[in-house]
Parts: C-alpha cells; structure tokens; sequence
C-alpha cells in the first residue's frame, strides 16, 4: 500500500477442485465468506488480484526471497485461472515463471515500459488461455509515455491487459486488465478511475471484461474511483464482486491490507469488478498465514465467476 524509503512502492481444469480443497484445509485463516467456496466447473474463471509487495528495501523473513514460494503456493491453493499482481518488479515477475510453470506472465515496468519499475503483471493458465492481444497504458495525460506522474501522484501509475481466448471455446473471450492506483493522490486517482471507464467503454461490448487491481482506496460509496467504476449509468457499468455476494459485510471483515502486522487495516482496497454478464459465484479474501505472517502486505482477493449463460442470451465473439 506505502513504499518503502528505499524504493518507491511507486493445469489444467482438471485441477481445480484439488486446489480448492487445499485451500479450504490449509492453516490459516481464509476470511470473510471464504470458508465453503463452492467447488469449481467446466463453466467457471476464478480470478485473483495480489498486490505481492515489491521486492526492494524489505529483509529477513520479509524479504521477497523468503516469501515468494508462498506466494507461488496462494496462487496455487486458489486454484486461479487469471492472476492480477501488483507491485511486480522484474525480478519477481522472473521468479513467478520459474514458480509457476503452468502460468504465463505479460507486464511492463511503469518507469520505462520494459523492465524498470513496478509492472501490473498479469497471469494466465496456458493450457486454457490463449492471448490474442496486450497493452500498457499510463495514468497520465499521455496514456502511451511511460515515466511521468499524473496531478497529485507520488508514483507513476499504469494500467495492463491482455485479451484472452478459451483453448476450448474460442469464441469465449475475456479482457482481462489490472491496475494500481496511487497511494497519495486522491485527485490522481479519481482521474485514473475516469480514464479507465472511457478506455473501457470503448472496447468491443460483446467481451466481458475483469478489471482488478489496487484501488488504495476502501470500496463502497465514500470512493470517488469505486463511485465511477460502478455506476450503473455508465458508458461500460461493473460489478464489485465481493460487494455483490457480501453486502453486509464490515470494514473489519473486509480488511486486505495487513502491513505484515498482526492487525488488519480496515478497508478492502484490492478489488475484482467484472462486467454484469459475468455472474458471480463466490469471493473470498485469502488470509492465510503459512509460518505466522501473511506473504505479503496485502491479502490476495479471489473471485469465481461464471461465464455467460448461452441461453440468456448473451453474445460471443467468432473466432
């Protein structure tokens, strides 16, 4: 959520029900309406937004060197079909291809577009996802130049994606984009949340569409980010998953950040939005604690969702 002072924090299916029960098993506490997640199908996309904690200015047990295997293993236990991290620099962007083999990785440094700076990496599973397109775009009055800053922001801010194809059905597609607002400017946020509505609203409406990341802002009404993104009168509206299937949920209980304390910050500013099509099934906050502390400073987000029901309706797009 806050940077560092020494770097700016500026298988296939068959697989999935294995996951889902170690998840369901493994030490810790999962969180808020995590504890039964239905099992997963044929029809089902479970996604995850992980902010991993960048890699630079943390040591001993926080050292990414000592956390990454348990990242890898959160992903793993998730049973996740597309990952959205945040705060990836190269190195960990690096060791998650070596970790995770079945996955492959897009992202792009915000310093320079390539490998300096933290990226919003993006992963999905090979063996069901076939990429057709990706990008990169900064939150700035250039969305095309890499390296500057946006109004209030004390960090250089982006947005990825990758346009997706089911290996199975590839007239099923999926835009997939994540993104991490900044910690300081509410103006520079607020403005980032306006420009991914307009980019959003002029992709193709027959494509659903994910779009998760760090808000740094808790969700619900108060946010000006969340208040834009989900507007039902918008040009493209979407869906706050976990406000969806758990309305009553508190501040408390919602809680993703945990600065590697013992005490949550309250607020969920790690958020899965999805467009109405995609039907929500379930949405948890993975708060595992394998060895006594969280893997990282944020908890991982994971939602299922479910494809378009053919017979409402819904389009799909020719290959």
């Amino acid at each position: 959520m806050t940077a560092a002072p020494s770097l700016p924090s500026c298988g296939p299916r068959a697989w999935r029900l294995l996951a889902l029960l170690v998840l369901l098993f493994h030490p810790g506490k999962a969180g808020w309406g995590a504890e039964r997640p239905p099992a997963g199908g044929p029809g089902d996309l479970t996604v995850m937004s992980y902010n991993l904690r960048h890699a630079g200015g943390d040591t001993g047990g926080l050292a990414w060197e000592a956390r990454r295997a348990a990242v890898a293993d959160r992903i793993r236990a998730a049973g996740a079909d597309l990952v959205a991290t945040q705060e990836c620099l190269a190195v960990q962007a690096d060791d998650l291809r070596r970790l995770l083999p079945d996955y492959e990785l897009a992202g792009a440094g915000r310093d320079d577009g390539d490998r300096q700076g933290e990226m919003c990496a993006l992963l999905w599973r090979r063996a069901d996802f076939v990429k057709l397109e990706e990008g990169h775009r900064w939150h700035g009055d250039d969305p095309l130049l890499p390296g500057r800053l946006d109004a209030d922001a004390a960090c250089v801010r982006l947005f990825s994606w990758v346009l997706l194809a089911d290996r199975e059905r590839p007239e099923r597609r999926l835009l997939l984009v994540n993104t991490h607002l900044d910690h300081v400017g509410a103006v520079a946020r607020e403005r980032a949340a306006a420009r991914l509505q307009a980019w959003l609203a002029a992709r193709d409406p027959r494509v659903p569409l994910v779009l998760a990341g760090d808000f740094n802002e808790a969700a619900g009404p108060a946010s000006a980010p969340w208040r834009i993104l989900t507007d039902p009168a918008a040009a493209r509206p979407l869906r706050d998953i976990h406000r969806d299937l758990h309305p009553a949920a508190s501040p408390a209980q919602e809680a993703t950040f945990n600065g590697f304390r013992t005490e949550d910050a309250p607020g969920r500013i790690d958020w899965i939005l999805a467009s109405p099509e995609l039907r929500p099934a379930a949405c948890w906050i993975d708060r595992a604690r394998p060895e006594g502390r969280p893997p990282s400073d944020h908890y991982p987000v994971v939602a299922r969702l479910l494809w378009p029901d053919p017979s409402s309706g819904a389009r799909e797009v020719a290959p």
